[in-house]
């Protein structure tokens, strides 16, 4: 549990951090002279949106945030795309770089499809329950149509007909 919090808090901060490291370090090795570094100037921030995105999405579950803590394969997914990036830092193989483009897509939609199930499973539990939950909509009335209770009927006197 300490490490899936730890991971919760260490994403976003690693989503500015990790670009940055690519772009600085490209810079540095000498990889990065001329056109090289122009096309890390424009993917760099590509990549910091794309990790942003991905940890929103991870925060948007509600199980998330409840707990505070993100789940065994969000940080199987995270931890493969930071060890990426981590490594593409240190090695400008072309091959590294399509990982971590092809883990930064199919994370993000593996974290679509998981807030998608949760929320469908969240909104089925909320169904499944009916008007018992919510607003009540007064005493003997549970769903159109259904007699659920006693009604009361009060008979209009012999005054109230008079005009």
């Amino acid at each position: 549990m300490l490490l899936r919090r730890s991971l919760f808090f260490a994403q976003f901060p690693l989503a500015i951090a990790l670009p940055a490291w690519v772009l600085v370090s490209r810079g540095i090795i000498a990889d990065g002279i001329g056109a090289q570094l122009v096309v890390y100037l424009f993917v760099c921030p590509i990549v910091t949106v794309a990790l942003a995105a991905i940890s929103g999405l991870i925060v948007a579950r509600k199980g998330v945030r409840l707990d505070r803590a993100i789940s065994w394969r969000d940080a199987e997914w995270l931890g493969a795309i930071w060890l990426s990036l981590l490594g593409y830092g240190f090695f400008a193989f072309p091959l590294l770089a399509v990982l971590v483009v092809l883990l930064i897509i199919a994370g993000f939609w593996f974290e679509v499809i998981e807030l998608f199930n949760e929320t469908r499973a969240r909104v089925k539990t909320a169904l499944d329950l009916g008007p018992t939950t919510g607003r009540s909509k007064g005493p003997g009335v549970s769903a159109p149509g259904r007699y659920s209770g006693q009604v009361i009927v009060i008979e209009p006197s012999d005054d109230s007909q008079k005009p």
